[in-house]
């Protein structure tokens, strides 16, 4: 059975810049230098829950086929969440990464 060819779906891009360290001194994240990705930008609503209340708060979808994870950047937004889909075989194929 012939693997399905998903990078033809990432048809847009978008700036990503990866997580690195956070200063002890100042609680500020330093980044990665920019890249540019394949992805496939959508929109979502998220059901966000506190130990309060709950909200739903529209969100940015990137479909990605890099490794993303929460606090990186992408188009300068930080990723607040991060889903992910593997195959049969247990391999991760693609990232859902989620910014509001």
């Amino acid at each position: 059975m012939a693997a399905i060819n998903l990078e033809k779906y990432m048809t847009m891009t978008a700036t990503y810049e990866a997580r690195l360290n956070q200063d002890p001194d100042t609680g500020l994240f330093s980044y990665a230098p920019p890249v540019t990705i394949a992805c496939f930008i959508s929109g979502s609503r998220k059901y966000i829950r506190d130990t309060e209340s709950g909200t739903m708060v529209s969100s940015q979808k990137y479909t990605t086929l890099t490794p993303v994870d929460i606090g990186d950047k992408i188009d300068s937004q930080v990723v607040k969440d991060v889903n992910s889909t593997a195959d049969f075989t247990g391999i991760v194929q693609t990232y859902q990464a989620y910014t509001w």
